[in-house]
């Protein structure tokens, strides 16, 4: 057995010790610094933590382990979301900036970006495509 599942095992036996003792299987809170899923095989599928620079995130992986789904907020005011393809490449990503600016990305096979839509801070729309004025990568 991985050192991980082993952990995973004994914490499991003692939360739910601790709840058949308590006879109370509610919860005000649970405090921790990182937390993480894993399925019956003991592969990570969820995992939640707050970097020491404030920065904090919860990632979803698929039954490959292969990273699909994080959500991020970022100690200099910056939040995003990022979808995966099952291969692992960045497809679309939502973000909302300190400057007031919000956009959505999509993004090709290749991860470069095909469409931009957003608003800057002032309220101004914008919508690039590729064919504008091709956007850096993310």
């Amino acid at each position: 057995m991985k050192t991980q599942t082993i952990i995973n095992c004994v914490f499991a036996v003692a939360f739910v010790s601790y709840v058949v003792w308590q006879r109370n299987p509610t919860f005000d809170k649970i405090t921790c610094k990182e937390w993480w899923v894993v399925d019956a095989d003991g592969k990570l599928r969820i995992a939640a933590a707050i970097e020491a620079d404030g920065d904090a995130s919860v990632h979803w992986l698929d039954k490959d382990e292969k990273q699909r789904i994080t959500a991020s907020t970022f100690a200099d005011g910056e939040a995003r979301v990022q979808w995966r393809d099952k291969d692992g490449k960045l497809r679309i990503m939502a973000s909302t900036f300190a400057n007031g600016h919000a956009a959505v990305t999509c993004l090709d096979k290749d991860e470069e970006v095909r469409i931009m839509a957003g608003t800057l801070a002032n309220g101004t729309a914008i919508l690039p495509t590729k064919d504008d004025n091709p956007p850096k990568k993310p």
